[in-house]
């Protein structure tokens, strides 16, 4: 696999292994991401046992973990009675090295007392070495709750902990040099932020392509990835699943959702809360309504599993018969991508803010839709807001080529203007589109289209 961006991340890993005492550290984050990756850059050329665990019985677990001991340090052969017993050894050795044990999970499940074990570990063998051990794992919810929570025996041992997460499309793009900014945020709309479905694609050939060829054709790990990841994670997969194609379909609400998958709104919550702390739903209010439960609306923040379920999902029947290009046909590609246009400009403009390139810093930034003094359903595809200045900056992002930035800006102010909530504020717009018709001057409006965008990277 490609190893790109987690230089912060490394970062950290780099200086607790530098301090010379032990370190526990936890590292966690969803399927894919990249965990294993980081450890392996991360121990290059230092003293390391990566061990993944596996479900099934924990004793099996310990003897080939154990095995992985004995070879590292050239003993081969050599067995141990127990996990405490395998870690006194290694410090007797008196060498520094580092100790990754992947999907510790896999071990609470098999052993509830594990974390106990490994308290003891910590407390009677370890505290006092220069071991570096890593517990990694892909279940966040039994990361935080067995390992990181207050009520696990571990609680307090931590040198350190990372959630990973997706890389952000700064680094995302960077998969694909071979292709422009366009065909880049394309690949981005697509794939979103996890390594391993990025490697997938060939910058050779188009996005449409590489859609064609790694996602829509059997046999290939992106056509039924996210079946194959939901039934990792999960024991009652039809409810998420369920879940995921309403949301696909356009389902936004709890009511909508619960409507449409016949669940009670009361037991639905419980499984959206599940799928937002994995990073793959997003609960997403309007600025200024944060705290109105009535306004939040769901969607599939993972890009990948909400085009999978958007537009493979659907038409598995035809692509089982090998019509692909029946089914890649009904894909429409812009229009996705629009949509997705719109998260890219938001982690650009966090950037620009965070670089004073915007004509005020903003506090937050969010989607905004509301009803206007006559009752219309108004929609800003983002607006940013200084509450101490009293400033707004209103962005609208057009994935087209072209666009008038006069008749646009025409648009954007009637709406504004409809909104008593913004009276109060002086407003900024910033648009942003492939292209634009004409240049526009004015005092209120930043103008990027794609030339302008790649200068910001």
């Amino acid at each position: 696999m490609i190893f790109i961006d987690r230089q912060e991340e490394l970062k950290f890993l780099e200086d607790r292994y530098k301090e010379p005492k032990f370190q526990l550290i936890v590292l966690y984050g969803r399927r894919r991401v990249g965990k294993t990756e980081l450890i392996k850059e991360f121990s290059q050329r230092k003293n390391s046992v990566y061990f993944l665990a596996e479900r099934g019985n924990v004793d099996h677990n310990f003897e080939k973990f154990s095995a992985r001991i004995a070879e590292a340090l050239g003993q081969e052969g050599i067995s141990f009675k127990g996990w405490k017993e395998t870690f006194e050894y290694l410090k007797k050795q008196g060498k520094k090295w580092i100790i990754t044990i992947d999907e510790f999970p896999y071990l609470i499940q098999d052993d509830p007392s594990i974390p106990s074990k490994f308290q003891t570990i910590t407390d009677e063998v370890l505290k006092n070495s220069n071991i570096c051990l890593i517990l990694c794992g892909s279940s966040i919810s039994m990361m935080e709750d067995r390992v990181l929570s207050y009520k696990s025996p571990l609680y307090g041992r931590r040198t350190g902990q990372w959630q990973l997460n997706p890389l952000s499309f700064h680094h995302a793009r960077l998969f694909f040099p071979g292709y422009d900014l366009e065909k880049q945020i394309e690949a981005y709309s697509v794939g979103g932020g996890i390594p391993l479905y990025l490697q997938e694609f060939n910058d050779k050939q188009s996005v449409m392509e590489n859609v064609k060829q790694k996602i829509l054709s059997k046999g290939y790990i992106l056509y039924e990835e996210p079946k194959f990841v939901l039934n990792q994670e999960f024991n009652d997969v039809k409810v998420y699943f369920a879940i995921f194609e309403a949301l696909a379909a356009g389902k936004t609400t709890v009511k909508e959702l619960s409507d449409s998958i016949g669940v009670d709104p009361r037991n639905l919550n419980k499984y959206l809360n599940t799928l937002i702390r994995l990073q793959y739903v997003s609960k997403n209010y309007p600025l200024f309504y944060e705290k109105n439960k009535k306004k939040a609306r769901y969607s599939i923040k993972d890009n990948y599993f909400d085009f999978w379920f958007k537009f493979v999902n659907p038409n598995l029947s035809d692509l089982e018969m090998g019509n692909n290009e029946k089914v890649a046909d009904k894909i429409l590609l812009n229009a996705f991508v629009g949509k997705k246009f719109e998260q890219v400009i938001e982690e650009i403009l966090i950037k620009m803010n965070n670089s004073n390139k915007l004509p005020f810093n903003f506090e937050r930034i969010a989607n905004f839709w509301d009803k206007s003094r006559d009752g219309t359903p108004i929609e800003i595809d983002r607006v940013a807001v200084n509450i101490k200045e009293k400033k707004l900056l209103v962005v609208e992002c057009k994935w087209e080529n072209n666009v008038s930035a006069k008749q646009l800006l025409t648009d954007t102010q009637e709406k504004v203007n409809s909104l008593p909530l913004f009276d109060k504020y002086q407003i900024h717009y910033a648009f942003f589109a492939k292209s634009f018709k004409q240049d526009l001057k004015d005092p209120t409006l930043l103008l990027f289209d794609l030339k302008a965008i790649e200068k910001l990277f």
